[in-house]
């Protein structure tokens, strides 16, 4: 693999692929760039992650975790993996791009703000958030990092690509996930418990927050007076989400549909065992409106074997001597 390194916002080459300079995130020790292929042109995004900069064993060990969970989904609103390679120090994740910009901006950006986006709108894209979480789940993948800002929409704005699968991992009912992860004002309450063995079920308490911060503009869970997206102290933030669903998020919801209302309540359940499956998310009445046909792409029913088999070639680790 040839990678040559220029200055910033200049374009290099990394194998197939053009990098324009042009940076779509930033993390503690990687960042997201975008990138063309050379061949077909095709837009793709590249993580760039610099392993130089990770100093924590545990992350090191499982630096290559990200690409080997995300080749086992295949879905039409979960970012595809395309190819990893590695150069020097730094690993090139080459992934499915999206040129829509991320949720938390979209909702944002819609009225202002201040009311989020209009109900049918958050019900088309909750629709296939639901429905890729779902696959997710059935594959043994747990996210750990829902949030609006790792939600992308293509450049319709029509559908989602979930991205950034860093804190993923899989999971089995013999064994459950310890580690604390992902982001505060989406994490469920049983996160906080240290030793508290986790599955599944943390994904659809982010999708509770992700769907009340669609149509209501704001998250459901802050220290903040204003309620907005983020902010708020820490141990105020964890005590209102051990509290779970309460009067203050209900009045919030006061100008969305009741199916609304209970559905984003039944998934803010402090109580692990009460809170909604994903199955049952899937199916609710909210969802699947009488007389309505959803606006989402077309779920195709895919075999787990050749799924696995379709992307073999894909997420072949290239060691570079």
């Amino acid at each position: 693999m040839r990678a040559m390194t220029k200055s910033k916002n200049q374009v290099y080459s990394v194998g197939n692929y053009l990098m324009t300079g042009r940076v779509l995130g930033k993390g503690h020790f990687a960042r997201v760039e975008e990138a063309t292929h050379r061949i077909i042109g095709a837009k793709v995004a590249v993580k760039v992650i610099d392993l130089t900069c990770i100093k924590e064993e545990y992350a090191r060990r499982n630096l290559h975790r990200e690409p080997r969970v995300m080749a086992r989904l295949r879905h039409p609103c979960i970012a595809a993996l395309y190819e990893t390679m590695m150069h020097g120090p730094r690993l090139y994740v080459v992934m499915e791009a999206a040129g829509g910009g991320d949720l938390c901006s979209h909702v944002l950006g819609a009225r202002g703000g201040a009311r989020g986006l209009p109900e049918h709108r958050a019900r088309a894209l909750a629709a296939q958030l639901v429905s890729a979480v779902r696959h997710m789940h059935a594959r043994a993948v747990v996210h750990r990092d829902l949030k609006m800002e790792n939600i992308m929409l293509d450049s319709t704005k029509q559908f989602i690509k979930i991205v950034d699968f860093g804190l993923s991992n899989l999971w089995s009912s013999s064994g459950g996930l310890r580690t604390p992860c992902g982001s505060l004002e989406y994490a469920a309450p049983e996160l906080f418990i240290d030793g508290r063995k986790y599955g599944p079920e943390v994904d659809l308490w982010s999708i509770g927050v992700i769907v009340y911060g669609m149509v209501t503009g704001g998250l459901p869970f802050s220290a903040g007076s204003g309620g907005g997206l983020g902010g708020g102290s820490r141990p105020q933030l964890r005590a209102a989400i051990a509290r779970g669903f309460t009067r203050k998020q209900r009045a919030a919801l006061a100008c969305v549909s009741n199916d609304c209302k209970t559905f984003i309540q039944h998934l803010l359940e402090p109580n692990v065992d009460l809170r909604m499956r994903i199955d049952d998310a899937a199916c609710h009445r909210w969802l699947k409106r009488p007389g309505m046909k959803m606006k989402t792409h077309p779920f195709a029913t895919i075999d787990p074997k050749t799924n696995r088999e379709e992307h073999h070639e894909s997420s072949l680790f290239i060691e570079q001597p």
